[in-house]
């Protein structure tokens, strides 16, 4: 085996000396993907779940969707209504974030609250201003 591939075991990795590294054996291995495979089973993997474990994580999601309809209102139809939708949604979330403990907030917990806060309103409340204040085509 080429020195590269040599799999070394102590403290002086440049010596020549190559202890091989203990493979588990089959019950051990068979015990970790029984292991996997019940916590699959259970849903205690996380990304798994089906539906959100807080009530933050529940309000995310509806934010999401509420997002996500405005920007197909953009695209298919008033840009403005739909700039004032994905605002509408992202006050929703800072109000929730407001409201909710750090524990329950789930997916809108990004740092700290404070800095979430301001964020999240900030975005929203420039988002509505400037689907107000751009002016519309000169003809």
């Amino acid at each position: 085996m080429p020195r590269s591939q040599q799999a070394y075991r102590g403290d002086d990795p440049l010596s020549n000396e190559a202890e091989p590294i203990p493979t588990p054996s089959p019950d051990i291995a068979g015990g970790v993907v029984d292991g996997i495979a019940d916590g699959i089973a259970d849903g205690a993997i996380a990304g798994l779940r089906s539906k959100p474990s807080t009530i933050g994580g529940a309000i995310y999601i509806l934010v999401v969707v509420a997002t996500a309809i405005g920007l197909g209102i953009v695209q298919w139809g008033s840009w403005r209504l739909g700039i004032k939708v994905i605002g509408v949604a992202v006050l929703v979330a800072a109000l929730a974030r407001a409201a909710l403990s750090s524990f329950n907030s789930g997916m809108l917990r990004v740092r700290s609250k404070p800095f979430d806060l301001v964020v999240l309103t900030t975005l929203g409340v420039v988002l509505i201003v400037l689907a107000i204040v751009v002016p519309g085509p000169t003809v």
